[in-house]
């Protein structure tokens, strides 16, 4: 599960971006997608609410890294989140969000290809 928005830019700033093209107001992009569940305690309250007691909740350091931002770029347009808000979004916005999102994501690039920080919450509990 991935934690806050603020903590995974490879994933947060190309939904603000269709967010923002799309003067979309519902659901706030740290209530969609991958980040529904990053915010302190909705996990856990997830948790609970499937019957699990005894739980805890840790946050992982991890990056993302790709060889280069051309393969960063071809797997940012997989995930099913970003896929259902770029839907809402004329042809012309798609084309536009996507080189934004591309001249964004440019700044992790480095000489090892693209890298940039990412958090994972890992929930665990007893039944």
């Amino acid at each position: 599960m991935f934690s806050t928005p603020d903590r995974c830019p490879y994933l947060s700033l190309p939904h603000a971006i269709v967010f923002r093209m799309g003067r979309f107001t519902s659901p706030a992009p740290e209530r969609f997608g991958e980040f529904r569940l990053g915010a302190p305690g909705v996990l856990e309250g997830a948790l609970g609410t499937a019957g699990f007691r005894e739980m805890s909740v840790r946050a992982v350091p991890t990056r993302h890294r790709f060889p280069s931002l051309a393969e960063a770029m071809q797997y940012a347009r997989g995930p099913l989140p970003l896929r259902e808000l770029m839907a809402r979004l004329s042809r012309a916005e798609q084309e536009q969000a996507w080189a934004e999102i591309e001249r964004t994501l440019a700044q992790f690039v480095g000489p090892q290809g693209y890298d940039s920080p990412c958090e994972l919450l890992i929930g665990v509990g007893t039944k």
